[in-house]
């Protein structure tokens, strides 16, 4: 799906890469998965959990942080900060629901 874009080298992020949505456990977390399958296809990508990395505090800066010049943002978990943030609508924007 990333290929069919066509976008020379994306910018990924993934928000979230818990097992469930407000929960810092990564165990048989998909999300995770997904990140090491996308890392293995030699895509520029990272991922932020502000739960998982304990990062609360500092959510609206990190956000800003990570989504600069992101061409790809791919909502991995669904945390509640995560659902109710407002997105700018120019990127191009994923949501899965395995949790």
């Amino acid at each position: 799906k990333i290929k069919e874009l066509n976008i020379k080298n994306p910018k990924i992020v993934m928000l979230g890469i818990s097992y469930k949505p407000n929960s810092d456990d990564i165990r048989r977390s998909n999300a995770l998965k997904f990140y090491e399958l996308i890392k293995k296809e030699e895509y520029n990508v990272k991922y932020y959990d502000y739960i998982v990395d304990n990062k609360m505090d500092t959510f609206d800066k990190d956000m800003n942080e990570y989504l600069d010049n992101a061409d790809i943002v791919i909502i991995s978990c669904g945390h509640n900060k995560y659902l109710s943030y407002k997105y700018n609508i120019s990127w191009y924007t994923f949501s899965f629901s395995w949790w």
